[in-house]
């Protein structure tokens, strides 16, 4: 059970481990093939770039999608001027293509809404 020190929660090892593999499934819920298929495509993408790179980017910009409710394009527009490595025009249309594919749902899909208020009646 977690506690708190001075503000700050101290979760026990199991407690992290826990916590630390649901976020892996939610990011790669295919598991270790799908975060090795996303790789190639990112390196496909952007062949330039460092590994430990394109997935700090891609996780970057998935969870900047889900907590925004952002498109691919979107996100990529609004976070560009953060990335630490410039990309070309054909190399973000490519990462762009990447999560497009690789999309993770919206909070309306997991409900089971389409999110449009006027088909969901």
């Amino acid at each position: 059970m977690p506690y708190n020190l001075f503000g700050f929660q101290i979760l026990s090892k199991r407690e992290r481990m826990e916590k630390e593999r649901a976020y892996r499934k939610e990011i790669f819920p295919g598991g270790f093939e799908e975060k090795r298929q996303v790789l190639s495509e990112l390196k496909k993408a952007a062949p330039r770039c460092e590994d430990e790179i394109l997935l700090y980017l891609y996780i970057e910009l998935r969870d900047h999608m889900k907590k925004n409710r952002l498109t691919p394009e979107e996100a990529w527009k609004s976070y560009r001027s953060d990335l630490p490595v410039r990309f070309r025009k054909e190399e973000a249309e490519a990462f762009i293509e990447v999560l497009k594919k690789r999309q993770a749902p919206s909070a309306a899909e997991e409900n089971g809404t389409s999110g449009d208020p006027a088909q969901d009646r």
